[in-house]
């Protein structure tokens, strides 16, 4: 199911087709937080993909015109006003753009009119809600 989309991405549930895609990335995290999450084989990325269509928040990004998976994005619920957002990015597609142009739409997908807060480690940006002025901060 899509989530959400863009001129070139989608917001899409992972799909067990995605597993070859997320251990090219998740094979070896470059950032330090997330070496925890390293995955080892196809096998560990169905694992992980299993787990992933369980959450409520996490979501496979994808380009639109072929459906293949680039990065993902999630958040984890502090508070009940309170996201910590995340997400991993194929070094393949880094410094193109697509993101960052579109972490705003991305982060709207966790919000709701009872968000005060969402932090993530990529930038900051300003985000109205209803009532709230969200602060996503680098």
């Amino acid at each position: 199911m899509t989530i959400t989309a863009t001129n070139r991405l989608l917001l899409r549930n992972f799909k067990e087709s995605d597993a070859a895609a997320l251990l090219s990335y998740l094979g070896n995290p470059r950032v330090n937080c997330f070496k925890s999450e390293r995955l080892s084989s196809v096998g560990e990325a169905e694992e992980y993909i299993i787990d992933k269509q369980k959450e409520a928040y996490s979501f496979a990004i994808c380009l639109k015109e072929s459906d293949d998976l680039i990065g993902d994005v999630f958040a984890v619920k502090k508070d009940p006003d309170t996201f910590n957002i995340g997400w991993h990015i194929n070094q393949l597609f880094e410094g193109k753009g697509m993101l960052m142009k579109r972490q705003e739409d991305f982060c709207h997908i966790f919000l709701t009119p009872r968000t005060r807060d969402a932090y993530t480690a990529m930038s900051r940006v300003t985000i109205s809600v209803p009532e709230d002025c969200v602060s996503v901060w680098a």
